[in-house]
């Protein structure tokens, strides 16, 4: 199986010298995240510039902020700035991230659809009369660059989101909640093999598994909660909770959050019990997380997943103790 980084944190200066270091120790892919306060392809090209060997890709970008042809042009782009190692790894994310960007998507899984078809008609080099019910994009004599053949990860955690990315998409990123035990076989896969039969391409599946590696196990168990609050403050995220029976932290979780106004993560987290940690992440010394690394990955594999991605936490950390962590984790799972 291989194994990758995505580096799931706020801090810019930080992602270059873990990258390096994933680089240097075999990694097969870095990976980078989007927010309110951070550009996922942007990252990534940074990464490819700094890096020569390692994959790099947007893990997750958001859809409804770069129209089809926007998209399309700075995917050439970063194909071309990285030689060739760039993936676009893009989602339609959550209500609460459309609402902040004013997007309104009433149907946002039928519109992620046609939004891959229209990204990958423009990539083609070919001449592009796309007519569909949300977009339409004509380009008559295509973008001018050639076939860029750069792969398009999709990623979704609710069930329908999760069927509709494996029916268009090359790949589907698999959110770390969405590999809850339980959850991960009655629901995601499941909803991944009913899309996978649309698709005219068998779906390439990586997964997000959030891990945190300190020689104290306690400070690596509470990083790990301040990610698990975040994750469980979110209400589209609920499902998840409710599925593994819980959706009583959870709700508390979100009840906290928003009495906190989210500014209090270290006091939310504590809300997270240990059976949580454990069972959603991959948390320890560096001795604890290799010894439990071969029996996830032998459980992913299982069910058809090629890519384990090891999830950096950043939540309420700085930038030292961010790019510590990660060197940490870097170090710890290594490939061999």
């Amino acid at each position: 199986m291989y194994r990758s980084i995505v580096t799931a944190i706020p801090h810019f200066e930080a992602m270059v010298p873990i990258a390096r270091a994933a680089e240097a120790a075999g990694y097969h892919r870095l990976w980078t995240t989007e927010s309110m306060d951070r550009d996922a392809v942007l990252r990534a090209v940074s990464v490819g510039c700094a890096t020569s060997s390692i994959g790099v890709a947007s893990g997750i970008a958001y859809s409804f902020t770069r129209h089809p042809l926007a998209a399309a042009a700075q995917i050439a782009d970063a194909w071309v700035a990285t030689d060739g190692r760039f993936l676009f790894g893009v989602g339609a994310g959550t209500r609460g991230q459309r609402k902040r960007y004013a997007a309104p998507w009433e149907h946002p899984a039928p519109q992620y659809v046609e939004y891959v078809r229209a990204v990958r008609a423009l990539l083609s080099g070919e001449p592009v009369h796309y007519q569909g019910e949300y977009y339409q994009v004509e380009m008559p004599a295509g973008l001018g660059r050639g076939h860029v053949p750069v792969p398009i990860y999709g990623s979704g955690l609710n069930r329908i989101m999760l069927k509709y990315c494996a029916t268009v998409c090359d790949g589907v990123g698999i959110h770390s909640l969405a590999a809850a035990p339980g959850y991960l076989e009655e629901v995601t896969m499941p909803a991944l093999a009913e899309g996978a039969e649309r698709n005219d391409r068998k779906p390439t599946l990586a997964c997000w598994y959030i891990a945190c590696v300190d020689e104290d196990e306690e400070v690596a168990r509470q990083t790990a909660r301040l990610q698990l609050a975040f994750y469980l403050s979110t209400p589209s995220y609920r499902t998840v909770a409710e599925h593994g029976g819980w959706g009583d932290v959870a709700a508390r979780v979100r009840e906290l959050a928003t009495e906190t106004r989210y500014q209090d993560w270290g006091r939310v987290a504590r809300e997270v019990p240990d059976h949580v940690v454990d069972d959603l992440t991959l948390t320890g010394t560096a001795v604890q997380v290799r010894s439990r690394l071969p029996k996830l990955e032998e459980r992913l594999a299982a069910h058809g997943i090629e890519e384990l991605v090891f999830q950096l936490v950043g939540t309420d950390c700085t930038a030292e103790e961010v790019e510590a962590a990660g060197l940490a984790l870097v170090s710890a799972c290594a490939p061999r």
